[in-house]
Order: structure tokens, then C-alpha cells, then sequence
């Protein structure tokens, strides 16, 4: 019990970010849960990872998002919002509402995506009604950054240099530098902290926060490329949770920009 406060309670419950402990823990638990887990649910309830799966589920990471800014915010009081807690909320509002859509399609002339869109859609302008959003001209300083990595990967794209598949690779890509941009403005103008282990190290290290975009291009495009060489009929689902890991934080961040926390 000692250990479990020590290790994953304690930091998580006092928001002092993770250690090298708990996120082998957490790593390995999302990865099991990610490979194994709900690969199998996809398999079990015929499932497909497509378009419509991808934009709903999209939505519902945005809403995991916007969920943990109200903590951030001190809207809502923690543990309840919490990392990791929030995205345990976060998945079983995703499941729950994807499951309560698939059955009320099977018996109506609806198509499943239609209401899980629309109920996501519908929480996340909820969500967003509550914040204040009392810092929005942060929002240039986040656009001018974005535009200088965003512009030239569209122009590689559309003068044909750019020879990787668009979007399945583009877009999970783009939303990684988003949130090395997100976190790059936070650091270096805001006073912000980064609390996962090894871009801390590295920053610390380098005493350079845009040592993320060289970090983010290191391990996500070759990620990206791996998959679509050697996992072709898994592809779209792999890319799409790779594309979710860079955008839940990215949103985050910038919605706590966009809010002064």
C-alpha cells in the first residue's frame, strides 16, 4: 500500500507530475489497453476504424481534454479530474455513450456515428460554456508558432515533396507538433512546467524547450512509417491512437493558455 501511495496515489493526487515509476506503470497499462483491450472490443462488436469511428473518437479526446482544464482551472475541485483519473472518466464516457449509440442505431433508422458525434459535440460546447477563456489574444502568439512548422509541411504536401500518405500520416504528425508547440509557448513565455519524465530531462538537459519538435519529429514520424510498412491491416487505428496521444495534450495546453492557468 506503501508503494501504491508513494508511486502513483501521492504524485497524481498533489498534481506533481510523474516519475520514472509511475510511468512505466502507466505506460505499460495504457499500452496493454491500447494493443489489446480495445482492438479486441473492435473484433467482439464488428466495430470499424473508420472515418466516422476516427472523428468520434477524436471529439471524445478533445472532451477528456477540456475535462482536465477544469481541474487545471480549479472549476472543479481534484481528485476528480486528475491524471490519470480524468482519462478513466474520459474512456468510459467515450465507451459508454459509443455503445448506447450502436444500440439505439440498431433499432432506429440512425447511423451510430451520427449520435455519438452529436453527443460529443454537445459535451465538449458544455464544456466550453463553463470555461472563461479570459486570455484569448494568446491566441496569436499560438497561431504565428503553429504557422511556422504547419505552412511549409502543407507546401511539402502539396508541391508533391511530401511522399508519405496524406493524412494517415500528416495528420497524427501535425498533431504532435501542435503539441510541441503548445508546450514550447507554456515554457518559454508562460513560466510553464513540463512533468512527463523524459522531455523534462531533455529540456532540463538542453535548457531548450523547442528541443521538442526535434523530439516530437525523432520518435513520431518514424513511429508513423513503421506502422505503415509493416502493420497495413491495423494501420488507421494505430495511426489514429499515435495522433490522439499528440493532440489530447496539445488541446489541453492551449485551452490552459487560452485560460491563465
Amino acid at each position: 500500500m506503501g508503494f501504491v501511495q508513494t508511486c502513483l496515489v501521492g504524485p497524481f493526487l498533489q498534481d506533481s507530475g510523474y516519475t520514472i515509476c509511475n510511468s512505466i506503470i502507466l505506460f505499460t497499462g495504457l499500452a496493454l489497453l491500447l494493443v489489446f483491450a480495445i482492438p479486441a472490443l473492435f473484433r467482439k462488436y464488428s466495430i470499424q476504424c473508420d472515418r466516422h469511428f476516427i472523428t468520434g473518437a477524436t471529439l471524445y479526446a478533445i472532451l477528456g481534454s477540456l475535462l482536465r482544464v477544469l481541474d487545471d482551472a480549479a472549476i472543479v475541485p481534484p481528485p476528480y479530474f486528475v491524471s490519470p483519473a480524468i482519462w478513466l472518466i474520459g474512456i468510459a464516457i467515450a465507451s459508454i455513450t459509443l455503445f448506447l449509440s450502436l444500440y439505439i442505431a440498431h433499432r432506429s433508422h440512425y447511423y451510430y456515428h451520427t449520435l455519438w458525434q452529436g453527443t460529443g459535440v454537445v459535451l465538449i460546447l458544455s464544456t466550453l460554456a463553463i470555461l472563461p477563456f479570459s486570455q484569448l489574444g494568446r491566441i496569436f502568439i499560438i497561431l504565428l508558432i503553429t504557422a511556422l512548422w504547419a505552412i511549409p509541411l502543407a507546401l511539402l504536401y502539396w508541391q508533391k515533396l511530401w511522399q508519405f500518405q496524406w493524412p494517415a500520416i500528416t495528420l497524427p504528425l501535425a498533431a504532435h507538433l501542435l503539441d510541441a508547440t503548445s508546450t514550447v509557448i507554456t515554457l518559454q513565455y508562460f513560466g510553464g512546467e513540463e512533468k512527463h519524465v523524459l522531455p523534462a530531462a531533455l529540456i532540463t538537459a538542453t535548457n531548450m524547450p523547442a528541443i521538442m519538435f526535434p523530439l516530437k519529429l525523432g520518435v513520431v514520424l518514424p513511429a508513423l512509417l513503421l506502422i505503415d510498412r509493416y502493420i497495413p491491416e491495423e494501420r488507421r487505428y494505430y495511426m489514429m491512437v499515435i495522433g490522439l496521444l499528440g493532440l489530447i495534450p496539445a488541446v489541453r495546453n492551449i485551452v490552459r493558455l487560452l485560460n491563465g492557468v
